[in-house]
């Protein structure tokens, strides 16, 4: 498979995986999305040195950004739509009032107390759900801030890839509001 340089970032990517992006954060805006502006490589670098050295103050050890949520970043600082959000290297802030807090607000300040969520980093939320990636396992899941872990759960809502974790849960609501689903 053919894959372009990306020359402001430094990075290849995937032509096919682009053009995805591009039509679910395209549908996404025309369906009332909150999208930040793609965030340069050192604004995610510092973003990543501020979450592990504040975190570590506090005793709390979580993986590094990793390089497929960078590329996300990179494309999209932030982002929510209905139930689904991702969070930036910023605060995303809502045209009609509010805001989406950035990873730093939601990994330092008002991170989760659910059980699992200790040595993961939260990148996002799904209705109640906390979205972690965990370095050791080297997935994406969802946490239940509510209720204990329950590992079943875990395993079958994980995801290795973010991509596959964004597309699953944005194509979901793509295809049901054109009637596929």
């Amino acid at each position: 498979m053919s894959r372009i340089f990306d020359r402001e970032n430094g990075q290849k990517s995937d032509p096919a995986t682009d053009r995805r992006y591009e039509e679910v954060l395209a549908f996404s805006l025309s369906h009332g999305a909150v999208i930040g502006r793609g965030a340069r490589d050192r604004e995610i670098r510092r973003t990543d040195s501020d979450i592990a050295a504040r975190l570590l103050m506090k005793g709390i050890v979580v993986p590094a950004i990793p390089e497929d949520y960078r590329a996300f970043l990179r494309r999209a600082d932030g982002f929510s739509r209905d139930d689904v959000c991702f969070f930036g290297t910023e605060l995303l802030l809502y045209p009609a009032g509010g805001s989406l807090p950035s990873l730093m607000e939601v990994n330092y300040r008002n991170r989760p107390n659910a059980r699992g969520v200790s040595g993961c980093l939260v990148i996002g939320a799904c209705g109640d759900d906390t979205i972690v990636y965990d370095g050791d396992a080297e997935e994406y899941r969802f946490m239940d801030p509510g209720t204990a872990a329950d590992a079943e759960r875990r395993r079958v809502r994980s995801w290795r890839r973010f991509d596959d974790l964004f597309f699953c849960l944005t194509e979901d609501t793509e295809g049901r509001e054109h009637g596929n689903g």
